[in-house]
């Protein structure tokens, strides 16, 4: 174990499977005194023999919504400069004093906060009582990582603290409502997730950095979808008809990797999303890819009819079953005989959920009265709304990230 700390293999999915056979084997290691310093104060599995493990890695396992005493630290850190400063010169051995002086900060307060992070893995502690920069610290001065890490120490740690009480005054029923949930408790408002605007307005661009960052590196549902389905015939090229919609589609930036995975797939791609989005976003790039921008509530009849394809990523986990049916109700009534509904979200199984999936669910829970769905609860939902499951096409394992192929019942 010591030698694989100190010499990580390469390979991502040997990797992956190490991480998880150590949590697996650190929990069944601990005492009680264990599990409380793991629950009250760091949320992380992060015993000694895996501090190398993680410093070699640029994973964001850092930012949970969970980490009670590591994101606030993490915070201050981000704040003082202190990734920064370090990442900028990789190479260098940092005294207390060298350090100190870069930040401007008091030596006692630097030492106590550099032996918690070095602690966590966060960056490196050496022999000599200096401090080095790890790919752990170069990852936490990237913009994406301190968005995330503002983005859930502001708006999302005070939601999961308030969900034990918003659960209970709700008599413990799952909760289905968006505008009632812990999210509201947390942020003194009574508006949803999605329209509030934080007080500190900083928060709006950490979030989007955030988004924006979070996903870099891995597996695009591009690179694996089965797309001989959706290529049209002669005919239905020479009646206009559209090839793509994508519904709630941010700044088209999927409509984009389409075109540029599949230059051959020839038809009309529409990028759809709410007016003040559209109105913000760069026409002229989407022209240059063949994509119409068009201002649409996907709560609303949808205006495209008998494309070959619907698409929505990550649109449905932000709502209750309610809502999501309404969307997709809409969607099944706009679908000709032979159109494919494509939701690109998280499957669960329906069993041995990892802890990544099932924290992402509890945080969907807790500010949206949303959810990420196992398999069998995505073909509950679907019948609903008059679709049913044609194929998953899971493109990423870790997460269960997949495109449902979904077509009328």
């Amino acid at each position: 174990m010591t030698s694989l700390a100190e010499h990580p293999p390469a390979d991502y999915d040997e990797r992956q499977a190490l991480c998880e056979a150590a949590r697996a084997l650190y929990i069944s290691l601990e005492r009680p005194l264990d599990t409380m310093h793991r629950l009250f104060w760091s949320v992380s599995l992060s015993p000694p023999s895996m501090r190398l493990v993680q410093s070699q890695s640029f994973e964001p396992l850092l930012i949970g919504p969970c980490q009670v005493a590591q994101l606030p630290v993490v915070q201050v850190g981000i704040d003082m400069g202190v990734f920064r400063s370090m990442a900028a010169d990789p190479g260098k051995n940092w005294t207390i004093e060298m350090l100190a002086e870069k930040v401007g900060s008091d030596q006692v307060l630097l030492y106590r906060l550099l032996r918690y992070l070095g602690s966590f893995g966060l960056l490196q502690e050496n022999p000599d009582s200096t401090y080095s920069a790890t790919a752990t610290t170069a990852w936490l001065a990237t913009e994406g990582a301190e968005g995330g890490v503002k983005h859930y120490q502001q708006n999302i740690s005070p939601v999961l603290a308030a969900l034990p009480e918003t659960l209970k005054q709700q008599g413990y029923r799952n909760p289905s409502d968006s505008s009632h949930t812990a999210f509201q408790l947390a942020h003194h408002t009574d508006k949803p997730a999605y329209s509030w605007v934080p007080p500190d307005h900083s928060g709006i661009t950490a979030f989007v950095a955030f988004m924006k960052a979070q996903r870099e590196g891995q597996k695009a549902w591009t690179d694996s979808f089965p797309i001989a389905p959706l290529k049209l015939s002669d005919s239905e090229l020479e009646g206009g008809r559209t090839l793509f919609v994508d519904v709630g589609g941010s700044t088209g930036q999927q409509c984009m990797a389409l075109r540029q995975q599949y230059p051959s797939l020839h038809g009309g791609v529409v990028l759809q999303e709410q007016e003040r989005i559209i109105a913000a976003v760069n026409k002229e790039a989407l022209a240059s890819y063949g994509i119409d921008a068009q201002a649409h509530d996907f709560f609303q009849e949808q205006p495209v009819k008998g494309a070959k394809a619907y698409y929505m990523r990550n649109i449905m986990h932000d709502w209750p079953d309610g809502r999501c049916i309404a969307i997709l109700q809409r969607l099944r009534d706009a679908c000709a005989d032979d159109s494919m509904v494509l939701i690109d979200e998280m499957v669960l199984p329906d069993q041995g959920a990892s802890w990544k999936q099932a924290q992402k669910d509890i945080q969907m829970m807790a500010a949206l009265a949303a959810m990420e769905r196992s398999e069998a609860q995505w073909k509950e939902l679907l019948a609903k709304a008059g679709l049913k499951i044609q194929q998953v096409c899971t493109y990423d394992k870790e997460m269960g990230d997949s495109v449902i192929i979904a077509v009328k019942a």
